[in-house]
């Protein structure tokens, strides 16, 4: 995601989650993997010390 690039995760993923849930829901995903995938992305993208 380019805008990952602009932003911090923690407030991509605050705005796009309001615009993006009614979109995945519509289409048949869960909310719950449609939550989790972007923490595990975040988390993941960090750099371990």
């Amino acid at each position: 995601m380019l805008s990952g690039c602009i932003m911090d995760m923690a407030p991509f993923i605050l705005i796009v989650t309001p615009i993006m849930l009614p979109v995945a829901e519509s289409m048949g995903m869960s909310p719950i993997p449609f939550g989790i995938v972007p923490i595990i992305k975040s988390w993941v993208k960090r750099p371990q010390l």
